[in-house]
């Protein structure tokens, strides 16, 4: 399933949020959300260049709200 929006942090509502599409700045865009084999969630981003970077991990260990695509 592809990953929409991960919220991080124990509240969802204050959570920090990541949806994809999502402005991140210097002019890159939050490009793909991946949870890996451990659990953790690797966060991409995409430049203006259209070149993909890792940009954040997070670990298994701290809160993490999932909410999928629901296109179908």
């Amino acid at each position: 399933m592809i990953i929409r929006k991960v919220t991080i942090g124990p509240d969802y509502k204050v959570g920090m949020n990541f949806v994809i599409g999502g402005p991140i700045g210097g002019g890159n865009t939050i490009h793909n959300i991946r949870k890996i084999a451990d659990g953790s969630i690797e966060i991409h981003a995409i430049n203006d260049s259209g070149e993909v970077r890792l940009w954040k991990t997070f670990s298994p260990m701290v809160p993490i709200h999932i909410e999928f695509d629901l296109s179908f």
